[in-house]
């Protein structure tokens, strides 16, 4: 009776130590990001799913805000995560500094291929010849127009500005003023929402840099022509000053300029979906309508997003690996998709049915084919600062369109040089 108990014991103990071995060989990663609202249930989801899939791998799914300064701290202090949903814009700058893991070798015998993503979201993925992230989401800016303000002022909703002309004359048929002379309605204005002078100089064929990025071209005659066909039209509304004045009356949320028609074009992006939907579902119903930003030479819109990055030093990249391919899979992208707002940078996840069936989402998609990715180089977000801050002189008049591209240059030409020097030296 007494062997019985000991081996009965003996049986119990052997049992309990292979459970013990079991959940200790399980790997635990963690995964930053932040976002909030139904995109955090999506999250939770995917990574439930996920689990199931690989029961040896445990994610740690940490809300991190100021997410690009504690990634340098938690790399330096040897405690990075080991995924993150990271600002694909900032690819340059933190490949640069040597934060991010090359992801070539995982690619390569994995069934992750580059055709099967945006071209604008892929190409933001590589610096140097090496790739850094996988594209999880993309957004661009296209023309939303309001359809009823089209049609009291004469306008085929059908037919929305193709050009810059045309927009041009387009706007002037939509901006209304009092009997004062102050503008109550306005059609469009360059400079406001999600507009950008890159945008105006890819739209007339010019670029930022030159092919080898050691050179600021922005202020060649393509970019002074685009900033000047900015301050005419600025001109053309009244001057900046009469736009302040106009726009210090604007409301938000419920009351916004555009939702309310005080605004009748814009350039903005997909992000706007979730108020629309939420301030003004009338609006997003029966009014509003979606068309490529129009073109000087050429179509052109700055396509950006979130991509997925290894850290350098995250103590688990395999695992990490793992988790990436089974996030950027169609059925996770379309998932996420729904929740947050946002469209899916894998293509077949894009072209879904599920997407595709909505008229704004179809819109953005197709939208895609313009998409062109920001100079992924270290220099960059510094460089454009200036150039939003020659816009700004150039609309106040305080120098002329050549003067101002001509200034931002010669500072950003330093900074350029100060960054390509140090990829040199490394």
């Amino acid at each position: 009776m007494l062997k019985k108990r000991f081996f009965a014991s003996f049986l119990l103990l052997i049992l309990l130590l292979s459970l013990t071995l079991n959940v200790a060989a399980k790997t635990k990663i963690s995964f930053w990001h932040n976002w909030s609202g139904e995109g955090v249930k999506a999250i939770d989801s995917i990574v439930n799913q996920f689990e199931k899939v690989y029961p040896d791998i445990d994610v740690e799914v940490i809300l991190t805000t100021k997410i690009e300064q504690k990634l340098l701290v938690s790399i330096a202090g040897g405690a990075a995560p080991d995924v993150v949903l990271f600002d694909r814009y900032k690819t340059g700058q933190f490949a640069a500094r040597g934060a991010l893991t090359e992801l070539d070798k995982f690619i390569e015998n994995s069934s992750i291929k580059s055709e099967d993503f945006f071209n604008a979201a892929w190409g933001e993925t590589i610096y140097r010849g090496k790739i850094y992230s996988i594209p999880y989401y993309v957004d661009n800016r296209a023309l939303l127009y309001n359809k009823k303000l089209f049609e009291e002022a004469g306008l085929d909703p059908n037919d929305p500005p193709e050009t810059w002309d045309e927009l041009i004359e387009y706007s002037k048929k939509l901006t209304k003023y009092d009997d004062e002379g102050r503008i109550t309605q306005v059609g469009f204005v360059p400079i406001w929402d999600w507009a950008s002078l890159v945008h105006y100089i890819w739209q007339s064929g010019g670029t930022v840099f030159n092919d080898d990025m050691t050179k600021v071209v922005f202020n060649n005659e393509i970019g002074v022509n685009a900033l000047q066909w900015i301050v005419d039209f600025i001109d053309m509304c009244g001057g900046v000053d009469e736009l302040i004045s106009f726009s210090s009356g604007f409301g938000a949320q419920i009351n916004n300029p555009f939702y309310i028609g005080q605004v009748a074009m814009q350039s903005n992006g997909p992000w706007i979906y979730r108020d629309i939907e939420r301030y003004a579902p009338g609006f997003l119903k029966n009014d509003l309508r979606i068309a490529p930003l129009p073109k000087n030479t050429e179509h052109a819109t700055i396509a950006g997003g979130f991509s997925l990055i290894i850290p350098k030093g995250a103590p688990e990249p395999e695992a990490a690996w793992k988790f990436i391919q089974y996030l950027v899979q169609k059925e996770s992208q379309i998932e996420w998709a729904f929740a947050s707002g946002t469209i899916p940078a894998l293509k077949a996840a894009a072209y879904s049915d599920q997407i595709m069936r909505d008229d704004f989402w179809e819109a953005f998609v197709k939208n895609m084919e313009y998409g062109k990715y920001r100079p992924v180089h270290p220099a960059f977000p510094e460089v454009e600062s200036y150039i939003y801050q020659a816009v700004d002189k150039a609309v106040y008049h305080k120098m002329t369109s050549k003067e101002a591209l001509d200034w931002a240059a010669e500072r950003a030409q330093v900074i350029l040089d100060q960054h390509n020097l140090k990829i040199i030296n490394n």
